[in-house]
């Protein structure tokens, strides 16, 4: 079903782990694209813009946007026609030095968050907030160019997010936080039309 760069990229992994979520991710991408559109899974073909971010080749005519993540575990791809869409997936690993990484690319406030976070649920509040701004940068393609620290998202209740954008960048954003499994936390960010609000699945 994949392509050849898909497949030479594929052998690069040294790690059997890592080279079988990599090929679920591709494959999984290629299903869900053909649901969209009357095209075989093995006949899409991407490009790679200059910043990294891979996209329907222009023999596709197509209005389609998409993106895909994979971490020990749990592959997860998003597709959407005309949005620009984000996702991540990570593990929960209680190892992770939360507040020393949160310390370099987090926001103040959501580094303060975190410092009074219940200590045994800070690990999957690290992962909750590591994916919502990993899912936004991949959205915007613009990956790193926007450091982390500049923008900022926060929890209102229960069942509602709060997203600061870094200055001079507008907040049409809708985001949606998931918990595929008790040790996996994965966020969308999806681009929304004058403020509208979308069904993210």
């Amino acid at each position: 079903m994949l392509g050849r760069d898909e497949v030479e990229s594929a052998r690069r992994f040294v790690r059997d782990r890592d080279r079988a979520a990599y090929v679920a991710a591709h494959a999984l991408l290629r299903q869900v694209l053909s649901t969209y559109d009357s095209i075989p899974p093995s006949a899409w073909t991407f490009d790679i813009r200059a910043e990294g971010k891979p996209v329907l080749s222009g023999r596709h005519p197509t209005d389609l946007s998409f993106n895909l993540s994979h971490t020990c575990g749990l592959v997860a791809c998003v597709a959407c026609r005309t949005r620009d869409v984000g996702i991540d997936v990570e593990s929960i690993d209680p190892r992770v030095e939360a507040l020393e990484i949160a310390s370099r690319f987090f926001s103040e406030s959501e580094l303060a968050g975190l410092r009074t976070s219940v200590e045994s649920e800070r690990p999957a509040r690290f992962a909750e907030i590591w994916t919502l701004k990993e899912a936004y940068v991949k959205a915007t393609g613009a990956g790193l160019s926007t450091p982390l620290h500049t923008y900022a998202f926060g929890y209102e209740g229960a069942t509602a997010l709060r997203f600061a954008p870094a200055v001079g960048e507008h907040a049409d954003w809708q985001f949606a936080l998931f918990a595929p499994t008790s040790d996996h936390r994965m966020s969308v960010a999806a681009r929304r039309h004058a403020r509208e609000m979308l069904r993210i699945t």
